[in-house]
């Protein structure tokens, strides 16, 4: 049977169309395949930024923690010293 001018419109079209939709289907594909990139970065991120707020947190609660230390050794010097004094005045050394 002899194909008409129609018969073969219609495959190019149907031809053109598995092409077209085989295309937008590897383009959604892709498209996935990138948000799920991103997703997975941005995740990570996030649980850098969680690290390193809690990091800071600690250094923050340790320096803190040493200066009172310093603090109170200082207190402890000053109230020797004067104890110091005292005593030299009073004779007991």
């Amino acid at each position: 049977m002899e194909r008409t001018a129609a018969d073969i419109y219609a495959c190019r079209l149907e031809r053109q169309t598995t092409g077209h939709e085989t295309r937008d289907t590897r383009h959604e594909t892709r498209d996935t395949r990138h948000e799920t990139r991103d997703t997975r970065h941005e995740t990570r991120d996030t649980r850098h930024e969680t690290r390193d707020t809690r990091h800071e947190t600690r250094d923050t609660r340790h320096e803190t923690r040493d200066t009172r230390h310093e603090t109170r050794d200082t207190r402890h010097e000053t109230r020797d010293t004067r104890h110091e004094t005292r005593d030299t005045r009073h004779g007991k050394w």
